[in-house]
């Protein structure tokens, strides 16, 4: 399905509208009625507002310099997508990465943590800074590996992040 010819003009169509920023053209590409997020925008979902109103207002369409236009482009330009089991003909994009869960379970177990404090890069090459301003030093250019992420009550002896780096990724 991810290689599906439909998916991959629907990835050009919404390009297209993305570079565009044409709300009207975005609209005719999303169902008038029943579009709706499982989980990851419950509350920016309304029952009441058009399908592509529900959408704007998930990905924050218009606010900022305009972020959801280019969250819509980043969507359209990643090639990989994610079946659902549970929703058989559905597909979730950026794609899961791919990796060997008993690695994983083996370093969770090891660093005491569970998958939640864990994230996945979906590129490789992302700038890992030392503060979080885009001026801050660059401390290095993150792979393909999870990345650990420290929580505030974790306390000051934890690091922020510790990488996994052998056998993750795809």
């Amino acid at each position: 399905m991810p290689n599906d010819p439909g998916l991959a003009a629907l990835r050009q169509h919404l390009a297209v509208v993305a570079r565009d920023r044409v709300f009207d053209e975005l609209a005719r590409s999303v169902v008038p009625q029943g579009f709706f997020w499982d989980r990851d925008f419950a509350d920016s979902f309304d029952p009441k507002k058009t399908g592509v109103e529900n959408l704007a207002a998930a990905i924050r369409l218009e606010q900022g310099a305009g972020l959801g236009w280019q969250m819509l482009a980043d969507f359209a330009a990643d090639p990989t997508a994610t079946g659902i089991p549970a929703a058989p003909g559905v597909l979730c994009a950026p794609g899961r990465p791919s990796f060997d869960q008993e690695e994983f379970d083996r370093l969770l177990d090891a660093t005491y943590s569970i998958a939640k404090d864990w994230v996945f890069p979906r590129v490789g090459g992302l700038e890992l800074h030392a503060a979080p301003r885009p001026t801050s030093a660059v401390l290095e250019k993150l792979g393909s590996y999870f990345l650990h992420i420290g929580r505030p009550d974790m306390g000051p002896q934890v690091r922020p992040i510790r990488c996994a780096r052998p056998g993750f990724g795809s």
